[in-house]
């Protein structure tokens, strides 16, 4: 009889301390509810369902404005995704200014006007937008064709700067004004290849750097997920109005500022 108490003991002791353990244990960085439920840190959950709602995805698509009984066609970028809503709407607005910038002119009253959009979102951070200006009247055998390009930063809805922001171009500047560029033409005919036009000529590299040297703010930039584009634009009409070579990344990586290839990861 004795023997079966201490052993009915000993069972009550072992169930308590299991018991007490399970109550009291709970990993680094939890803490118990006042219901006694114990909840875990971040990071400690089940990983095929994490807590909280998923990172919002900014994802963009092309629309087009067609007005003045199709004479405008315009193409513009409409993004989507923001948790802000007034940040996206800022965008959007900002970038369908953009686009419409020819039908601001007066000199484009009554001519046909088309714009051809591309756009590339740069690691969730900025968005390169291009507009490709196609203007002609109605008899006349060649349209004027024009490039531009702006980059806009998805955090504070502003530009996110000059070419200087994302790779090493020297700038020659007086009181404060852009006159020059000391080392683009290093990088352009070794690493750059033409993509417009697509029939490639000789001397366009040579006319590219006569342009921005003329006219220092003739050259637009863009930004892809693999490349980067340069472009001078306001040519004659023979060569198409403007050149654009493209580099990839990888060609250039030196030229990159740190701050582009860490977002790149390259």
């Amino acid at each position: 009889m004795k023997k079966m108490l201490i052993i009915a003991a000993a069972m009550l002791l072992i169930s308590a301390l299991v018991t007490a353990c399970d109550f009291n244990y709970h990993p680094s960085g939890s803490h118990i509810d006042s219901d006694g439920k114990i909840i875990d840190p971040p990071g400690t959950g089940d990983p095929t369902n994490p807590p909280g709602p998923p990172e919002p995805e900014i994802e963009g698509k092309i629309l087009t404005h067609v007005d003045d009984g199709g004479r405008i066609n315009i193409d513009y970028v409409l993004l989507g995704g923001f948790d802000d809503i007034t940040l996206q709407d800022t965008l959007n607005d900002e970038i369908y200014t953009f686009f419409m910038w020819p039908t601001v002119s007066t000199e484009n009253e009554g001519k046909n006007i088309t714009v051809t959009a591309e756009y590339d979102i740069i690691g969730g951070k900025y968005i390169s937008i291009r507009a490709y200006d196609s203007i002609y009247e109605d008899g006349v055998a060649y349209p004027a064709n024009n490039f531009r390009a702006t980059v806009l930063d998805l955090e504070t809805g502003m530009s996110a700067g000059w070419i200087t922001v994302f790779v090493d171009v020297e700038t020659i500047e007086q009181d404060g004004m852009l006159v020059g560029y000391k080392n683009i033409g290093d990088y352009l005919p070794h690493y750059f290849k033409q993509v417009y036009p697509e029939e490639q000529f000789d001397g366009s590299v040579e006319m590219f750097l006569e342009r921005i040297e003329e006219s220092p703010y003739s050259l637009e930039f863009y930004l892809t997920e693999s490349a980067l584009g340069l472009c001078a634009t306001g040519l004659p009409n023979a060569v198409g109005g403007y050149l654009i070579f493209e580099a990839d990344y990888d060609a250039i990586k030196p030229w990159l500022t740190l701050m582009y290839i860490s977002l790149l990861e390259i």
